[in-house]
């Protein structure tokens, strides 16, 4: 089963399966995000080293044989990346009161 048919099947009215799913969906969010922020400083920061060589159209192009791109604009992005579903969804009220969910 896909991500996008458990979450249609969700129960939304059991929140328990809601904080779960929205626990999920944050995750991958951040998650992204780390990997997408670090892949791309260290491909500026070898970029920056190919520029400083001598012989830089080489290292340039070892750069982009490596991400396998044919252009300098090689930089991963995610869709999980913009944070859409944290943003919208986790701005509701907190479920749980006195250690239960009410």
């Amino acid at each position: 089963m896909k991500i996008r048919e458990k979450l249609q099947k969700l129960d939304w009215d059991n929140e328990v399966e809601r904080l779960v799913a929205l626990g999920y969906l944050a995750g991958r969010e951040a998650a992204a995000r780390e990997i997408c922020d670090i892949h791309n400083e260290r491909l500026a920061k070898m970029r920056d080293a190919a520029q400083s060589c001598r012989y830089y159209h080489m290292a340039n192009a070892i750069i982009n044989a490596g991400q396998g791109a044919g252009n300098e604009d090689d930089t991963i992005y995610s869709p999980d990346y913009a944070g859409d579903v944290t943003e919208e969804l986790c701005a509701d009220e907190w479920p749980i009161k006195e250690g239960r969910i009410s």
